[in-house]
């Protein structure tokens, strides 16, 4: 597993608190997503990986009292303030150091928005496919900015875009993965590939939230102060006919070699 992380000691309470926010923000559709594609089952062990603060291991590990959770990052400070008890325990993995569990030894995996920060995908997914049974799933989420709308496009903000990409690039992800996915687990001897496309608009979350959520990666990525960035949503939620939508790609498989329920 190699998945980057740009930020500095300053920008950590802001990152956490950033993703916190998306955690509370997509929960409702990410349960149901959840539900219908990885979590299928009425036990077992997940795998979190890429958790972040854990936010959202928490969360699943409360709607789904069955399932024992294990959430996995790469930054010790990320998951240094989660400690687990019980059937919930946090991680930590060093970038580019093998998954810390055995063989076939967890029945799902679930990373959501973490693909876009790794550099070397096809050697994280042969990971995820050792320490999945036979049988086991895995589900990723994450974005593809080529599909982002916005309507009217504001020149600022497709720079944003254009120097973050370029910026991802530079440290080793991929701001355009999510289209991506499907075949990276084919490729990766998945069974059963299958896309969905979720998408995300204004009115459904709220202009202010999500654009908040959409730039503020970005923003750290481009190591930017916070005013511009707040002057420019500010500007484009008082605009009356703006409209923005960010498409969230969920993808979900099997490991070949065994059944769900077995």
């Amino acid at each position: 597993m190699n998945v980057y992380r740009t930020i500095d000691d300053r920008g950590l309470s802001a990152e956490k608190r950033r993703l916190d926010a998306q955690a509370v923000a997509v929960w409702v559709r990410e349960r149901a997503l959840l539900g219908a594609h990885l979590l299928t089952r009425p036990g077992g062990r997940l795998l979190d990986l890429g958790c972040g603060t854990g936010a959202t291991t928490r969360a699943i590990a409360d709607a789904w009292p069955g399932w024992e959770v294990v959430g996995l990052d790469t930054d010790a400070r990320m998951v240094a303030d989660g400690p687990g008890v019980g059937r919930l325990r946090f991680a930590h993995v060093a970038p580019g150091a093998p998954l810390p569990l055995a063989d076939a030894s967890v029945d799902a995996v679930y990373g959501r928005f973490l693909m876009q920060h790794v550099p070397h995908p096809a050697e994280l997914l042969a990971e995820v496919r050792r320490v999945l049974r036979p049988g086991g799933r895995v589900l990723l989420t994450d974005v593809d900015d080529r599909a982002v709308v916005f309507e009217p496009e504001p020149a600022a903000l497709r720079e944003i875009y254009r120097r973050a990409a370029a910026r991802q690039r530079e440290v080793g992800g991929d701001r355009e993965v999510g289209a991506k996915l499907p075949g990276m687990l084919a490729r990766a001897r998945f069974a059963e590939v299958s896309c969905e496309v979720v998408p995300i608009t204004g009115d459904a979350l709220g202009l202010r939230p999500l654009l908040s959520l959409a730039l503020g990666l970005k923003r750290q990525l481009l190591g930017e102060d916070e005013g511009a960035f707040s002057s420019l949503v500010d500007r484009l939620v008082a605009a009356p006919d703006f409209f923005a939508l960010v498409p969230i790609f969920v993808v979900a498989a099997r490991r070949a070699g065994g059944t769900e329920n077995e």
